[in-house]
């Protein structure tokens, strides 16, 4: 040990029985003039290395941060959002306030949120003087984006019921494109086939035994027939929206039950442990359909129903208050720093049930109370573009099944954008390779203290690590990574969710003044049933004018 280390330890050991003295029995030694005392010099030495520590970390994050240009987030804007739900309006906004206000529009119909369902409303609706109020662009989680040429999705990729939604998209101009697999088919990568009108079971392995039991158990439950909350939920389907999917799955390998909770977690946030036996079956269903895609997923059908809309949409128009009224509604809302009054006929309220019940007001509290009852799981969807184009990944989805996943992982499943271009005979080398990937969090877990207070260059290098595990793609050929984040993405279909459903829309139906047709008040949130409920919220507002 040489002299300055010697010096540096019984200055060290100095403080700390000074400290120590001080602790104890509040006593220090008094400093001389102009000199600290010794509590102070620690504090001021713990406040220097906290300091050092977080320039360290700001310093590390930023070479992260370029190595892997990790982009802005893209998705939910949490700040008007939180104070809307803390009660912190503009002042114009205020109850107080609100007769202050001059009506700047009117419409015969205002639709507030410009998601899927929003969309197809205000497309059913263009022909009237129809204005889509949407706080950011429109599309929601059925948005995509694009980088050389190839587009990514920022949330939903695929539907599987045709017949219903086509009808829409032949006067869109889109024709999806059908991969002829089941997503079954993609798991097993081609080399197991499931027919289920043979009566004999499959004995390749128990995989497939368990797949093939699986679809005799839905057979069984489709007998029951389509749910329907505006028909009403019939009684046999009730019983298993009473209890947990867990319950109905018995008897299945532990292998195949982690895939369940791994395709459940990507549609809807849940486990089968969690979920309701009739939202988890229905979703179940998607496994022996087939999948239809568009580039960029779901998004390429909100980007064509913008195109058409575009006179109808206000876009960064964040609605504080819709006001229900006896001859109509009034709906105010921020665009830029101007707040606005748009009068209508009848307002539909497209956004989810959380935003809805805050913002709705002059109706009765069986109306209003049934809206804060729902739990939100959220995701991120983390885009990491390649230069290079990459053959290794054939299937559709690709999910983390391993045993560990659900306690360790941050990727679920991933999806490689460029297979329904290379499908078609579109895809370029040039484009490279994306890789979307999602990462679902169930209610109540740390997800969205991960996604608005985490560190967004930590997390993000975090899944880009997993990611090139679980690949071998070298994180030096990512050339970007384009996260989006949903806070309170998917309404959680936890047993009685119909049946708060019904009730819900059971206690509106008598007022014509709105409507509330967000997807998840229809059902488990996917495309047919953001249709179900445009084609709904349509009919009510229609018959308004009447």
């Amino acid at each position: 040990m040489n002299i300055q280390e010697i010096k540096n330890r019984r200055h060290f050991l100095k403080e700390l029985v000074a400290l120590s003295a001080f602790s104890m029995f509040g006593w220090e030694p008094r400093a001389a003039a102009g000199e600290k005392t010794l509590s102070e010099q620690a504090i001021t030495e713990k406040t220097r290395a906290e300091n050092t520590r977080a320039e360290n970390t700001r310093a590390q994050n930023t070479r992260l941060e370029q190595a892997l240009n990790i982009e802005p987030y893209r998705g939910d804007d949490p700040d008007r959002g939180h104070a809307l739900r803390d009660g912190n309006l503009p002042d114009l906004c205020k109850p107080s306030n609100l007769g202050k206000l001059e009506t700047s529009d009117s419409a015969d119909f205002v639709i507030v949120g410009g998601g899927i369902t929003g969309l197809i409303t205000a497309y059913k609706l263009r022909n009237y003087k129809t204005v889509l109020l949407e706080a950011g662009n429109p599309g929601g989680q059925s948005s995509l984006e694009e980088r050389k040429g190839l587009p990514y999705s920022l949330g939903a990729a695929y539907f599987c019921d045709l017949e219903l939604v086509n009808p829409l998209l032949l006067e869109l101009g889109l024709n999806p494109v059908c991969s002829g697999l089941r997503p079954m088919d993609l798991i097993f990568d081609n080399r197991e086939k499931i027919n289920l009108a043979e009566s004999k079971v499959p004995k390749d392995s128990r995989f497939a035994k368990d797949l093939f039991e699986l679809g005799k158990l839905l057979k069984g439950y489709n007998e029951a027939g389509a749910i329907s909350v505006i028909a009403g939920v019939k009684p046999e389907q009730s019983k298993l929206d009473g209890i947990r999917l867990a319950e109905v799955l018995t008897g299945f390998g532990e292998p195949f039950l982690r895939f369940i909770d791994r395709f459940l977690l990507s549609s809807i946030c849940l486990t089968a442990a969690e979920i309701s036996a009739l939202a988890g079956l229905y979703l179940l269903q998607d496994l022996f359909e087939t999948i239809y895609a568009f580039p960029g997923g779901n998004g390429a059908i909100s980007k064509a129903l913008a195109a058409r809309l575009d006179e109808h949409i206000s876009r960064n128009a964040f609605v504080w208050s819709v006001q229900v009224k006896g001859d109509g509604a009034e709906v105010i809302y921020q665009a830029q720093d101007s707040i606005r009054k748009i009068t209508c006929k009848h307002v539909i309220i497209a956004a989810p049930p959380i935003v809805a019940g805050r913002i709705l007001q002059g109706v009765s509290n069986a109306e209003k109370g049934p809206l804060f009852s729902f739990r939100y799981g959220s995701y991120l969807v983390s885009n990491f573009i390649y230069q290079n184009e990459s053959k290794q990944f054939s299937n559709f989805e690709n999910f983390n099944l391993s045993d560990t996943a659900a306690e360790t992982s941050l990727i679920n499943d991933f999806i490689p954008a460029e297979l329904v271009l290379k499908s078609t005979g579109s895809y370029k080398p040039s484009m490279g390779s994306i890789l979307t990937v999602y990462s679902p969090f169930q209610p109540g877990s740390q997800g969205r203290s991960l996604l608005f207070g985490s560190d967004r260059v930590e997390l993000l290098t975090q899944v880009a690590h997993e990611l090139s595990n679980r690949t071998g793609l070298e994180m030096s050929t990512i050339e970007a990574v384009v996260p989006t984040r949903w806070g309170h993405a998917m309404a959680a279909p936890i047993p009685g969710y119909f049946r708060r459903l019904e009730n819900l829309l059971y206690a509106g139906r008598n007022n014509p003044v709105y409507t509330l047709n967000h997807s998840s008040l229809f059902g488990v949130q996917c495309l047919e049933n953001a249709y179900v409920a445009a084609h709904y919220g349509a009919e009510r507002a229609l018959r308004r004018l009447k």
